[in-house]
């Protein structure tokens, strides 16, 4: 794989020029490979109509690429210094808007397609707002490790809540893998490009029951169901008589959480709710 040093070369010109010094707390590290800059723009599937929203647009080796195709972009960029080199950098375009702001806690504005390399610090809380509202079509650079666990289905090791409430929301896959190579500066670890398609899975129960009962059973994900209950429902400080109740015929005893799919969690969920209700 060759680096595309035309990027590198600019990006660590504009840094030096500006004075900067990158903060690796902040997950501060630019894609400066054109391979996988045009792997993400090939499947955002974009043309002229698109409003695209981008996070973490740093210093915008992406965010120009973005502009001549698409109707839109919403560039959001925490860090005050690099949100300004941007804003010098993109004076030659009239369809890019800066946004200064922490992603987590400003509202976004209205966009059917998301491209971005995400901060890998907020990965999670930051996925699920963004899956919280409506859009067509996301491509986002995760850490690879997170992307495993994003997209991991029941019975694999890696297979977690996270898992389960991303696949409740969407349909996840790992387009390609990333080097760190293709990075600057070099991370640590490997990334991957993950496409996500929104998606309404309709449940039988209460969506805040089965999330809450994903994200207690999950603590126990070696465990079998019924022992899992067991620890979770403890916590809970549930009176004895109602969690024997629980337990006497509880759905999928014998399976181990890992294991667990939407629709048995699901099933677990009316169960545990109807008990609760003395049904």
């Amino acid at each position: 794989m060759m680096q595309d040093y035309n990027i590198l070369d600019e990006t660590k010109r504009i840094l030096r020029e500006n004075g900067v010094w990158l903060k690796r707390k902040l997950g501060q590290s630019f894609l400066i490979n054109m391979e996988y800059i045009s792997k993400q723009l090939q499947a955002g599937r974009l043309n002229k109509n698109d409003i695209v929203l981008e996070i973490g647009a740093g210093i915008g080796n992406l965010t120009v690429k973005l502009a001549p195709l698409v109707k839109k972009v919403y560039a959001i960029e925490l860090d005050h210094t690099l949100a300004e080199i941007l804003r010098k950098r993109i004076t030659a375009y009239n369809n890019i808007e800066v946004f200064e702001c922490d992603a987590l806690k400003c509202d976004f504005p209205q966009f059917n397609k998301i491209i971005a390399n995400i901060p890998y610090n907020i990965a999670s809380p930051l996925t699920f707002k963004i899956l919280s509202y409506k859009f067509e079509l996301g491509v986002l650079m995760y850490q690879l490790e997170f992307a495993k666990r994003l997209i991991a289905k029941p019975g694999y090791g890696n297979y977690s809540r996270l898992s389960v409430n991303a696949a409740l929301k969407a349909d996840v896959e790992i387009i390609d893998i990333v080097p760190r190579t293709a990075f600057y500066p070099k991370p640590k670890v490997d990334s991957a490009i993950v496409k996500i398609i929104p998606k309404n899975i309709k449940l039988k129960s209460d969506i805040e029951e089965f999330t809450k009962i994903v994200n207690g059973i999950f603590s126990y994900k070696n465990k079998k169901i019924y022992s899992a209950i067991k620890h979770y429902m403890n916590k809970l400080n549930i009176d004895k008589e109602t969690l024997k109740q629980i337990l006497l015929n509880i759905p999928y005893s014998d399976v181990r959480v890992k294991d667990m799919s939407i629709d048995m969690i699901d099933d677990l969920t009316v169960y545990i709710i109807n008990k609760m209700r003395g049904v």
